[in-house]
């Protein structure tokens, strides 16, 4: 019926409100390995997988086509697993992936720095409070850099979240039952359908992407597709017209029935500096 999407501060009881949730709806639960898995099986190289998957990429990272492929990757696990409902994804950017779905409904979980502290030294007793202090906040650092590089968004914005939660203030138990009966509660049969509508276009959308860069090797960075009615509309960066007439060229054979629109930007020389 639905998806929930839940993003949570690193050592907060966030994966674990998360499994009593997937439990409690009797949802298949998406977490880090699962979604690594996903991806894995699909094609993505583990050196990417490693250098991306929830980090910082940093300022070169950042200039990298590498996290560019990352993205497409991730996004066709995330629509992939989204599609089949009845799901917990935990992390990944999947409340941005999908805060368009009618029927997701996007947690927060969040905690106070001290207490998430205690409980990082309680799983690792033989590190001092200073040495978990800088592990927990390049923790964070991390995660805001993830989440503003690969999706231009800032954490502490809270307008994308239906519900944001202090696991620190009950039990895992009540802040999960919450969550479920919100859940039951919000999403209904009008919802489940029109975002299953929307989740089809978008993995048809990624399967176009993923198709263009993998199996034809067009060249055009940061590339998203769009579906609209009968109409393809492609979104990136190339360095010249001649990719998107490629594209183009494409699209018309394996998927003569959809209509093209670029709105593709041309910059030359785009390519020489990636």
């Amino acid at each position: 019926m639905a998806v929930i999407t839940v993003s949570r501060q690193f050592s907060s009881n966030g994966d674990e409100i998360c499994k009593i949730i997937a439990q409690k709806m009797n949802y298949s639960l998406y977490g880090k390995n699962e979604l690594r898995k996903i991806m894995s099986d699909n094609g993505c190289p583990e050196e990417i997988i490693a250098r991306f998957d929830g980090k910082n990429p940093g300022l070169f990272g950042s200039l990298s086509n590498k996290k560019d492929l990352y993205m497409y990757y991730l996004k066709s696990a995330i629509f992939s697993v989204a599609e089949k409902n009845n799901c917990v994804i935990v992390g990944r950017g999947g409340f941005l992936a999908l805060k368009d779905i009618e029927n997701c409904v996007s947690l927060k979980i969040v905690e106070d720095t001290k207490s998430r502290v205690e409980r990082f030294i309680q799983k690792h007793p033989d590190l001092d409070g200073l040495s978990a202090l800088k592990i927990v906040r390049r923790s964070d650092m991390h995660q805001l850099g993830f989440y503003k590089s690969f999706f231009g968004f800032q954490f502490n914005d809270n307008f994308l979240f239906d519900m944001t939660f202090n696991s620190g203030k009950s039990s895992d138990e009540v802040l999960a039952s919450v969550a479920a009966s919100f859940t039951k509660e919000k999403i209904n049969s009008e919802d489940e359908k029109l975002g299953n509508e929307k989740l089809s276009k978008l993995l048809l959308g990624q399967h176009i992407v993923n198709m263009l860069i993998f199996t034809y090797g067009i060249k055009i960075d940061n590339l998203r597709a769009y579906i609209c009615g009968k109409t393809i509309t492609l979104q990136g960066i190339a360095s010249s017209s001649a990719e998107v007439e490629n594209a183009w060229k494409i699209l018309s054979l394996e998927t003569p029935e959809l209509e093209f629109k670029s709105e593709v930007r041309i910059v030359q020389d785009y390519m020489k500096v990636r």
